[in-house]
């Protein structure tokens, strides 16, 4: 009898031993779909999507090295937390205050650029009470404030009366401004004199004008009052879905030949952006980007006819304008690691990465000097571009430090094929969802910036009461002084 109680009791002591471990697993969980097995206790438990949260970044998160320079013990972060989430079950109200400030406290040492991690709060019925990392950081940055308040102005500098623009042979001066957002592609359609609906109502007007219209005409007026009627809705009520929409539109009355009514990519209404071109005096060309959304703009023919000017200037993203000015055959800018197993350390050798580059006859290697320009804003590619510029020999940094955010990325619902990093869960269907870097990535002299961004070879601020007064950014004119005078 005693040895039967024993054993039990060895049993009980085992149990104990094992519920009071780190729940760490030695298999790649399926945590890239929504799978009951990994997320089903999570629906109404506030601790267990902190362990999925713990376990997934264990498996896949691509910088552990990295935040052990800064001193992160992620396993004291398990013991230290779980208690804590294990409180919130208890508690019979939760409000999303809490859980995202609980969520601050476990992932706000976290370095990645890109992190948002996302919990359902199933006391409250919030499908998403959300965390960014690199929010946190960015707004101890010196120039948060005045990067957040103003945006890159060209209205001082296109003016030719003050004297910085170079003009046409009538005079105009030589700027350009096109958007490729859904609002920018579509507006044009609703407004724009002789175009789409003022075009419509001007044919519509003339053909009912007609004393005896053929059935042709007739069947033509018809269409067109259709198609009025539909333009005038999708204005009335604009929204994504309304892209669609309009889609169907272009399609459906493409033997109209409406002008600017044309059918346009939907990933525009994610990945529009703006650009703003001016040729500035002495020859500088400059170019500011929205967005880094800029593979579905960028043709050869299109970058041979405007890279042809000497001095650059890219103000936030210029990743594929870069690639025009570089020889061909490609650069080398950064390097890259893998996940290649599911513990903590378990990465790949380094490999080199390249830019790619246009080849020769395609465009003239720019040998003049290249500025690019900063803020606390400029992430992701627009980092990639300052990279390749600071590595070109005539490559020059102006304007305050980056946010810090160059690891490469993956589509939220992309499955794990990609060495066990990308993404936990999926957005919008699972109870913990996790937005990660698909792959590490390091500057040439093999170092991580994640959080702590690029510093400029020359550092300047916005001059918030010089742009009041005159309209004049003070680190462009730096930039400017820079390219005309060497210095």
């Amino acid at each position: 009898m005693k040895k039967h109680t024993l054993m039990i009791l060895g049993a009980m002591l085992l149990m104990i031993s094992v519920s009071s471990c780190r729940e760490e697993s030695d298999k790649l969980m399926t945590y890239d779909h929504p799978d009951v097995m990994a997320f089903g206790k999570a629906d109404t438990c506030f601790a267990e999507k902190f362990k999925i949260l713990w376990n997934g970044l264990n498996q896949y998160y691509a910088l552990w090295d990295y935040e052990d320079e800064y001193g992160l013990d992620w396993d004291a972060v398990y013991d230290e937390y779980l208690p804590q989430f294990e409180a919130l079950d208890k508690q019979e109200t939760v409000t999303d205050e809490e859980l995202k400030e609980l969520l601050a406290k476990v992932c706000s040492p976290l370095h990645d650029g890109h992190m948002a991690v996302a919990f359902s709060n199933h006391k409250t019925g919030t499908q998403e009470v959300m965390y960014l990392p690199s929010q946190d950081r960015v707004v101890k940055h010196d120039d948060y404030e005045i990067a957040n308040k103003y945006k890159p102005s060209l209205k001082y500098y296109s003016q030719v009366a003050n004297g910085e623009v170079e003009t046409d042979n009538q005079g105009n001066p030589i700027v350009m401004e096109h958007s490729t957002s859904a609002s920018g592609l579509i507006v044009p359609v609703f407004m724009e004199k002789g175009k789409g609906l003022d075009w419509v109502k001007t044919q519509i007007d003339q053909l009912s004008a007609l004393p005896n219209p053929t059935a042709a005409q007739m069947t033509m007026l018809q269409s067109l009052k259709d198609l009025k009627a539909e333009l005038e809705a999708i204005m009335v009520g604009f929204s994504l879905n309304s892209i669609s929409h309009y889609n169907e539109l272009a399609m459906k009355y493409e033997s109209l030949h409406v002008p600017g009514l044309e059918y346009f990519d939907p990933g525009f209404s994610t990945m529009g952006v703006d650009v703003k071109f001016a040729l500035l005096k002495g020859n500088i060309a400059y170019f500011h980007f929205s967005g880094f959304n800029l593979t579905a703009y960028m043709v050869e023919d299109a970058a041979k006819q405007f890279f042809n000017v000497s001095n650059p200037i890219t103000q936030d993203d210029g990743y594929y304008i870069t690639g025009s000015l570089l020889p061909e055959g490609g650069v080398p800018f950064s390097y890259s690691r893998f996940k290649r197993g599911t513990g903590r350390y378990d990465y790949s050798t380094l490999t080199l990465n390249y830019l790619k580059t246009m080849e020769a006859d395609k465009h003239e290697v720019i040998t003049e000097p290249v500025v690019v320009m900063t803020n606390c804003n400029s992430l992701s590619m627009a980092e990639i571009t300052t990279i390749v510029v600071r590595n070109m020999e005539n490559g020059t940094h102006i304007g305050k430090r980056s946010k810090g955010g160059i690891c490469g990325l993956t589509s939220d619902n992309t499955p794990f094929t990609n060495n066990y990093m990308g993404h936990i869960g999926e957005r919008g269907k699972t109870p913990v969802y996790v937005y990660l870097p698909s792959v590490a990535t390091f500057t040439l002299d093999k170092k991580i910036i994640e959080g702590e961004g690029i510093t400029p070879d020359i550092e300047v601020d916005f001059d918030e009461a010089t742009f009041k007064a005159t309209g004049r950014d003070t680190q462009l004119d730096r930039a400017l002084q820079f390219l005309r005078t060497g210095n």
